[in-house]
């Protein structure tokens, strides 16, 4: 039995004026938004040492109003190796039921879904001795983009490379919309907009740049990788992860979420919009209000670019391989070597869009996967956090990298980490 199936009415429950007696010498930030006990309940075992991750969630929660998160953290000792040390819960999965987050709490994870198209990308390089490699033109893939009806000379040459790294010719600052959100609203493909539907308008449009001039953040360059991934695989595109990226790694809490409540996966939590947000027109039935995490968008057609919902131990797990090379799911070696001498690009560059260290966020979540630890003389520490809304108004994963990442090293200075927490991998 996995530990994703451990009956949830064993784990512990306990609250930071149980556990915690310094954050009652914090100030109040603001009051919280979703009920009236003052308290964020927390689950998970008691990790002594440790709370100023629990103080850190805490305040980002109070501060953004967030009604439910979650929070682990892995960490490697010389001489112990890779053990998990936190799985926390924070708030409600689901206010309106009164379900308390569980360190096992199913979450949309947004953009941090690109890293797992990326890698089924490079292991179908791998798998293709040859045949395909990063420089291979997408028309040689899906026909559409041989002739495109735009007429744009340039979208035959776009490369899977061109994909990876977010330099196919997109710019959402430019077209002024982003189309995997915003097609079907405004009315230029079919309801509810389907990953295939929104590339046959797309490639009526002209690229906004040359294909590898420079790179722009773009959601569909990853909707277009999860079709050459299904072409290639002769699958779906779901399918063919499952298969060679979250089985292996034993990611079973990972799969592909759905639109609507009623498609929410065991477990998983309740999605909220920001107080006062607007309803949205429904993307099955235009007459129908709803808000925006329910409805507002297609998560079939963000399938590859962030259709996922995980665990933040599962996604630990990938992050924890692609760095180290345990449960190895492609190649490492080449991974670390330097584009252009190697096959794969350097992911882990500084200022780049593409990378194993991942943020992202959609209306009703927000979640982040970080390595925290290329510091000489000092263990790595991985953290990954995923709260159920997203706040209106600042960007709040800034405040949540620099909180958990002095978190770490507050800990890091009392050597509290000790020796304690459990295997990633049993």
């Amino acid at each position: 039995m996995t530990r994703y199936a451990t009956p949830r009415w064993l784990r512990r429950t306990f609250t930071m004026a149980a556990t915690l007696p310094l954050l009652l010498l914090l100030p109040r930030l603001t009051p919280l938004a979703f009920g009236s006990d003052p308290i964020i309940p927390i689950t998970g075992e008691p990790t002594p040492g440790l709370e100023a991750f629990d103080e850190a969630m805490v305040r980002l929660m109070e501060r953004y109003g967030l009604p439910g998160a979650v929070l682990a953290v892995v960490r490697e000792e010389p001489g112990i190796g890779m053990r998990v040390v936190l799985e926390h819960g924070y708030g409600y999965a689901d206010r309106d039921r009164s379900l308390i987050a569980q360190p096992d709490s199913r979450f949309r994870i947004a953009s941090i879904s690109k890293p797992l198209t990326a890698v089924a990308i490079l292991k179908l390089i791998q798998q293709s001795h040859g045949k395909v490699t990063l420089d291979t033109k997408v028309s040689d893939i899906l026909s559409e983009f041989k002739t495109p009806r735009s007429g744009d000379t340039r979208i035959p040459n776009i490369t899977i490379r061109n994909l990876l790294q977010h330099t196919g010719g997109w710019d959402i600052n430019m077209i002024g919309f982003d189309p995997m959100y915003s097609a079907v609203h405004m009315g230029l493909v079919p309801r509810p907009g389907t990953a295939q539907e929104i590339i046959n308008y797309m490639l009526t449009r002209r690229l906004d740049f040359a294909p590898g001039s420079r790179a722009a953040y773009s959601n569909f360059g990853y909707c277009v990788l999860g079709r050459v991934i299904e072409e290639l695989s002769d699958g779906p595109y779901g399918r063919y992860v499952a298969e060679n990226i979250t089985t292996p790694l034993e990611m079973n809490a990972t799969a592909l979420g759905g639109t609507l409540v009623g498609d929410r996966l065991p477990f998983e939590a309740h999605y909220y919009d920001y107080p006062g947000a607007p309803l949205i027109n429904s993307v099955f039935d235009a007459p129908y209000l709803v808000p925006w995490p329910y409805g507002g968008f297609y998560m079939k057609a963000h399938d590859a670019s962030g259709g996922w919902v995980s665990t933040t131990t599962d996604l630990l797990r990938f992050l924890v391989s692609m760095n180290t090379g345990q449960h190895g799911i492609i190649p490492l070696p080449t991974l670390l070597q330097p584009f252009p001498i190697g096959e794969v690009p350097p992911f882990n560059g500084p200022g780049q869009n593409w990378g194993w260290y991942k943020t992202g966020s959609h209306p009703g979540t927000v979640g982040g996967l970080r390595l925290f630890g290329e510091r000489a003389g000092k263990p790595r520490t991985y953290w990954c956090f995923l709260v159920n809304s997203r706040p209106n108004g600042p960007d709040p994963l800034p405040d949540f990298e620099t909180a958990l990442n002095n978190a770490v090293i507050q800990v890091e200075q009392e050597g509290h980490f000790g020796s304690g927490g459990h295997p990633l991998w049993k």
